[in-house]
């Protein structure tokens, strides 16, 4: 794998007041966060035995919506809460929710080791993710199809992907949906025509 093209991308932790004598803690929400919380979840039971963490992604939405729902203590996430999440969360909770930052990540996009293609330009990255450029060779590769490999659309990083990199504009209609970055970087992995983008956590 080799990453063509990196941009920062900013993974925010959004949490609401979490009682200091509360024994079980869940977290939820962004993928590209899960490892990292995880390991910060393990330092704080090592110094706190009476408390538990549990950890799961699903991606930043997902965690927003739980977080809503009262469904999971803090909410990890890859992108900034949006206006509609604050509302909610302040009906079922009577006050805004507290957003920190804690890492910045970096946005990847990858393609096969076999792949001629050694640079790209954030212009192409776009045309090849809206659907706009559909074979290798147009970007001077080898005369082969593109393979797209895209995020879920409740991931962070494909709402930044789809806002910083596409400016706004869909993803090609014949992308591949994937579950997390993992997930992507399998599937590109396994075909030498194949382009996706994650979070480099």
């Amino acid at each position: 794998m080799k990453a063509l093209k990196s941009t920062s991308l900013l993974a925010a932790a959004l949490a609401l007041a979490v009682s200091a004598q509360a024994e079980n803690i869940t977290v939820k929400g962004s993928d590209t966060l899960v490892v990292l919380a995880q390991k910060w979840a393990e330092a704080y039971m090592g110094k706190h035995a009476d408390t538990k963490i549990q950890v799961t992604g699903g991606g930043s939405g997902t965690g927003f919506a739980a977080l809503q729902n009262k469904t999971t203590d803090l909410a990890n996430a890859s992108r900034k809460i949006k206006p509609a999440e604050i509302t909610t969360c302040i009906k079922a909770f009577g006050k805004r929710p507290t957003e920190y930052k804690v890492c910045l990540d970096g946005l990847s996009v990858f393609v096969s080791a076999d792949n001629a293609v050694k640079e790209l330009t954030v212009a192409q990255i776009a045309d090849i993710f809206n659907g706009k450029t559909k074979n290798w060779k147009e970007v001077g590769g080898a005369d082969a199809p593109i393979t797209v490999y895209s995020r879920e659309n409740s991931s962070g990083t494909y709402e930044f992907f789809k806002e910083n990199v596409l400016q706004g504009k869909d993803f090609a209609s014949s992308a591949q949906t994937m579950p997390g970055t993992a997930a992507v970087l399998q599937a590109v992995a396994k075909d030498k025509n194949g382009i996706g983008y994650g979070g480099a956590a």
